[in-house]
């Protein structure tokens, strides 16, 4: 089980605010990235897929705001599995696309999986809200160009979940190496040995 929160940030660190009556012709609070806490990791989605760091580890630094969003019942190997199906379905590496396919849009799925919670709707609807503005369509090319800002900040790791599955799937060659030689083994004794082969505790 584990508490799940909602960190956001905004990436334009007021500027978005500031300038976009200027520029947009209505006024945007921030320009949104958020992440998902849980099981004492944050963890978020961009260029380089799902990934995850300790709570403000990224280059954001502190969040402007936490949301308790919830607790989820899983224990963590059934979270990171659910991270593992993500990671090889709909957000897989290099689908990231800024205005349609997010990390705000990653933190909603994961969200509503684990707790059947939104994200808030100001968050999710950003990109269309800044598409419905009269220079938004011009804006369209360059935002499909542009890359998550926190995906190269030198502190991508191997996903917990592929480690998991590399020490399970280490363990069960293990096993089956250990069952295969055991029963060559058997197989080389004599009949009579096998009357009196100890016992394996």
């Amino acid at each position: 089980m584990s508490d799940l929160y909602l960190y956001i940030y905004d990436i334009s660190k007021g500027m978005a605010k500031q300038f976009s009556p200027m520029f947009l012709g209505k006024t945007i609070d921030g320009i949104w990235h958020t992440g998902i806490v849980a099981f004492g990791d944050e963890w978020y989605f961009g260029n380089d897929g799902i990934n995850y760091c300790q709570p403000k580890g990224t280059i954001l630094g502190e969040p402007n705001e936490i949301i308790h969003l919830g607790r989820t019942e899983l224990n963590q190997d059934d979270f990171l599995e659910i991270i593992r199906q993500m990671s090889e379905s709909t957000y897989k590496l290099g689908s990231y696309n800024l205005l349609e396919h997010n990390c705000n849009n990653f933190s909603h799925d994961l969200s509503l999986l684990l707790v059947g919670k939104p994200i808030p709707s100001h968050i999710i609807d950003l990109p269309k809200e800044i598409m419905n503005t009269s220079i938004g369509p011009m804006l369209r090319p360059l935002l499909e160009q542009a890359v998550d800002p926190i995906s190269s900040n030198g502190e991508i790791k191997i996903p917990k979940y592929l480690n998991i599955n590399k020490q399970k799937t280490t363990e069960q060659a293990a096993t089956e190496q250990a069952t295969t030689e055991q029963a060559s083994t058997e197989q080389t004794l004599p009949s009579t040995a096998i009357l009196f082969k100890p016992s394996v505790i």
